[in-house]
């Protein structure tokens, strides 16, 4: 298993840069929480990277190749977790207005407002029939995505403008 992600600094920026769309503040790096990440990526490689949470505040992502390699792509996480902001109800009741959770629990978890610490970790792997792997995971603090409409309201604002990026 190769550890880490192999864009730290611009997995950090990619999700201020969203989080700025939403009226949020930017993000701290931390040490402690990368350091958790990157212990739950390397479970999760080891075990094929499937996914599973391990309970802290985080997201999870997974890729596989039948190539020869893969690379540790954080930022492509990111990406691919804000991009379902457009599954995202922003309404008067949203926790109520976009059930079933599992469509947006990553969006909302990047831009969380009160979220002010971020860690990320990867892991690739060579699963049991030859294929790569990779599992990425990356933990906030303090968590999000507290099931409550009030908590929803005040944590995951409309965007400011379309972020294009």
């Amino acid at each position: 298993m190769a550890p880490g992600c192999a864009d730290v600094s611009a997995a950090l920026d990619k999700h201020n840069f969203y989080r700025t769309r939403h009226q949020a503040p930017s993000m701290t790096w931390s040490s402690t929480l990368q350091a958790s990440a990157q212990a739950w990526a390397n479970t999760l490689a080891s075990e094929g990277c499937g996914l599973r949470h391990s309970g802290a505040g985080e997201n999870l992502y997974a890729a596989s190749t039948s190539g020869s390699s893969i690379t540790a792509n954080c930022t492509s996480a990111t990406t691919a977790w804000y991009n379902e902001v457009a599954a995202y109800k922003f309404t008067d009741t949203p926790w109520t207005d976009n059930q079933p959770f599992s469509k947006i629990g990553h969006f909302t978890q990047v831009v969380w407002k009160a979220s002010v610490q971020l860690g990320c970790g990867a892991a690739t792997a060579t699963t049991y029939s030859g294929w790569k792997c990779v599992a990425i995971a990356c933990h906030y603090s303090p968590p999000g995505n507290l099931a409550y409409d009030s908590s929803f309201y005040a944590n995951v604002l409309p965007p400011l403008a379309r972020v294009v990026m």
